[in-house]
């Protein structure tokens, strides 16, 4: 009963996703379990240097069934970190269907390799200690005061022996990650298969009650207070790239270069106990297609870059690239891929006292941009999935064109992810005209197909007919009556206030302000049969003569990229020629309406001509 007000009044809600990206190597470690492989100290893990989506094999025993990821936690101490929820290591529930999808129990367990203390000399051990940093829910769904993370030694006389248990209190920070530190001075814990494990406790029916680990170090010659390190990280992804776009349509940006082309933006951190300079340096990669032929260049945009001023002791900061990709001689192509690779230049390799740990693994961050025919303000990756509550409430989503030119939609990708109940069904899709800074008048409706996925795959839908839309357009669609519709959520870019819902056709528009992210909807752009939306008639300087006509039409006015269509969208052949000054179109068709296509300026206008017998 407690949450029923929010969600009334929230009619646009976050959702945990009930499936996580399954690799072939998650699936082959359920079928032959790894080997215990026993590891020396020091041992020390920050979930950067890994390149699937659980914690590598040579440090972790058990560890298919946490999701390593950087879209889940918040300022974070590093790239990347551990998250416990209650999905398996295939991403499914361990609760999956009713009843048990309220059953509470212990879930995600992450458990080190053996480990080698017997190593360390008797008069050193006062010196072990053991510590980590955790988050309770960050951008996940918080974890409730009955559930809990629990932290495990194993023991050589009674086995695995419970150290700590971590539970939310009043006034925790959800976005704050909080540094545990302990010392392991006992002999029962001196042996040559010692381990550690954390284990999880809460909801088991999807990706709720998130825990999030990061920087787990085991070490001698240590103190209770050493909870510093020489290391300078970084701790978000790379941002967009154009404005507040991953992708765009190239044609948009091409009308201008300055103003569309943004710089990158990412998070850096200072984890030793002093300040501290940093430089970094931004490569290039853009791959450029011209008749599907792929041409490669890399350039250094900057080398060694100094941020100014230095970073304070334990201080995260947020850095704004100075410089961005040339493109201006890249404009002939067809599609740009751009490949960013950002390197912090600290010299935090190898540090006396932390042999053999290499601090520069979690220097590097990469990241991948689009230039071709649609518009993304995801990264590709869902890290949640958001939808309406109830059905009939309606939801828009804003896009704001990079270019002041008109220009047609022609289809839709949509990442309709998979969640415990969800089938095929159909929804009705929409475009909204932009007025008084909300969504406006319907130009476009079409119902589509909606199939959920179990991974990021995204469903391309192309319309019956092309929208014309200008400046400022919403995507969106209306609830079903039988069953809900999920999108996919993206956590590294938010942009939750270009989200808009309402209750009923007639119910105004309201600015979502529960849901942080980006929707996974990516309009697309080019050519389209029948053009409908803002065609702006009455400022059109082409005029069509005679009208009707007997198959030949003249156009007065300048006038490129004619079509012809039928009014349900079939092309039909014409042939246009200069005449006297004038454009003269012949239509091959039988005598009836059609449709005119045709640019004038930077405009597109459609005009109907009748066929007379």
């Amino acid at each position: 009963m407690i949450f029923l007000p929010t969600m009334a009044w929230s009619q646009l809600s976050q959702y945990p996703l009930e499936r996580k990206k399954t690799t072939q190597k998650k699936v082959a470690a359920k079928i032959q379990a790894p080997q215990p492989q026993a590891v020396s100290l020091p041992f020390w893990d920050d979930f950067s240097f890994t390149t699937e989506t659980h914690a590598v094999d040579s440090l972790w025993l058990n560890n298919n069934q946490v999701f390593i990821n950087n879209g889940q936690a918040r300022f974070a101490p590093s790239i990347n970190v551990a998250t416990f929820d209650g999905l398996d290591e295939n991403g499914v529930p361990y609760s999956p269907s009713p009843p048990d999808q309220l059953e509470f129990g212990y879930r995600d367990t992450l458990e080190s390799q053996p480990i080698k203390m017997t190593e360390v000399p008797v008069l050193q051990r006062n010196s072990v200690f053991f510590s980590f940093f955790y988050q309770a829910g960050g951008y996940g769904e918080p974890p409730d005061p009955n559930d809990f993370l629990l932290l495990q030694f194993k023991s050589l006389l009674t086995g695995w022996e419970d150290i700590a248990t971590l539970r939310v209190y009043t006034g925790m920070d959800p976005t704050f990650f909080y540094d545990t530190i302990i010392q392991i001075n006992q002999g029962e814990y001196y042996h040559d298969e010692f381990q550690f494990r954390f284990i999880s406790f809460g909801r088991k029916s999807g990706r709720y009650d998130a825990w999030h680990i990061d920087y787990v170090y085991l070490d001698k010659g240590r103190s209770i207070n050493d909870t510093y390190f020489p290391d300078r990280s970084s701790f978000t992804p790379l941002s967009p790239l154009f404005n507040s776009y991953y992708a765009a349509p190239f044609t948009h940006l091409k009308t201008d270069l300055t103003n569309n082309m943004g710089l990158v933006s990412f998070g850096l951190g200072n984890l030793e106990n002093d300040l501290q300079p940093m430089n970094f340096s931004l490569y290039e990669k853009t791959t450029s297609y011209a008749g599907g032929v792929p041409s490669v260049r890399n350039v250094t945009l900057l080398d060694e870059s100094p941020v100014s001023p230095t970073i304070q002791a334990l201080e995260k900061r947020m850095i704004t690239a100075p410089q961005s990709p040339d493109l201006s001689t890249l404009l002939t192509a067809d599609s740009l891929r751009i490949d960013l690779t950002l390197v912090l230049e600290t010299g935090d390799s190898i540090n006396v006292g932390f042999e053999p740990i290499n601090f520069e693994t979690n220097d590097t961050l990469r990241k991948s941009y689009t230039l071709k025919d649609f518009y993304a303000y995801d990264d590709n990756l869902a890290d949640y999935a958001a939808g309406l509550t109830t059905a009939g409430n309606y939801l828009a989503y804003r896009f704001d064109m990079i270019t002041n030119l008109q220009d047609t939609i022609n289809g839709v990708e949509i990442h309709f992810p998979y969640f415990a109940g969800s089938v095929t069904t159909a929804a009705q899709f929409f475009i909204l005209d932009h007025e008084n800074g909300k969504p406006g008048r319907m130009l476009y409706e079409q119902t589509i197909d909606v199939n959920p996925t179990s991974n990021n795959y995204f469903q391309k839908i192309d319309f019956f007919e092309g929208t014309i839309v200008q400046d400022t357009f919403y995507l969106g669609y209306r609830e079903p009556a039988t069953t809900r519709v999920r999108v996919g959520l993206d956590k590294s870019n938010d942009t939750g206030d270009r989200m808009y819902f309402k209750l009923t056709n007639t119910s105004p528009w309201q600015v979502n302000d529960r849901v942080t992210g980006s929707l996974m909807i990516r309009p697309k752009f080019g050519y389209a049969p029948i053009i409908t939306g803002v065609t702006e008639e009455e400022s059109n300087p082409v005029s069509v003569y005679p009208n009707p006509g007997n198959g030949e039409f003249y156009f007065t006015g300048p006038v490129q990229q004619c079509h012809v269509f039928t009014i349900t969208g079939q092309t039909i052949p014409f042939s246009i020629e200069d005449f006297e000054g004038k454009k003269k179109l012949t239509v091959q068709a039988q005598p009836g309406m059609y449709l005119l296509r045709y640019r004038a300026g930077q405009k597109i206008y459609t005009d109907k001509v009748i066929i007379t017998p």
